[in-house]
């Protein structure tokens, strides 16, 4: 990638990181419009390439992100809760009922966080889930930033990669 490539990329990286902090909830409102909008350009785009059966799902599905776009969202974050709060007890089970391990060492009470952890995020999905949207959207946007920092910082080095050569 070149140099004013990788400093953009860095920076919309960056920028991305900022928005998702600022804004938390608001960027999926935009990502869902976008991803709506899109889905529809591309089903008209599908629809003059005469490809109907395509056009015909994603413009279905260009409409649904525009219209229920936030109901699919908590269908998604319901049925994750179930999952990890499934894998949770699940997994507390067998770690309760392993009977290799009879001893109370500290391996074995650290092998407990996990399931108790998955639980706990299970419940908070299920009862406070756009409070945990919230944050979510929060690590994310810190992520982004150590990303685009770290992007950043390989662009305005200069250091280029080197290539291995291949053996013939």
């Amino acid at each position: 990638m070149k140099k004013p490539t990788k400093l953009l990329s860095a920076l919309l990286t960056l920028a991305l990181g900022v928005l998702f902090i600022v804004y938390k909830t608001q960027v999926l409102s935009v990502a869902m419009t976008v991803l709506g909008i899109g889905l529809i350009v591309l089903a008209v785009i599908d629809l003059i390439r005469a490809r109907a059966v395509t056009a015909v799902i994603e413009g279905i599905l260009g409409v649904a992100v525009l219209v229920i776009g936030w109901t699919i969202l908590d269908i998604a974050l319901f049925v994750l809760a179930i999952v990890i709060g499934i894998y949770g007890v699940a997994e507390l089970f067998r770690r309760l009922l392993d009977k290799k391990k009879k001893k109370k060492s500290l391996v074995t009470v650290i092998g407990f966080v996990e399931p108790i952890l998955c639980i706990g995020v299970a419940l908070l999905l299920l009862f406070y889930s756009g409070e945990m949207l919230s944050s979510v959207m929060i690590v994310a946007g810190v992520f982004l930033i150590i990303d685009g920092l770290l992007s950043l910082i390989v662009a305005l080095s200069g250091k280029k990669k080197k290539k291995k050569r291949r053996a013939r």
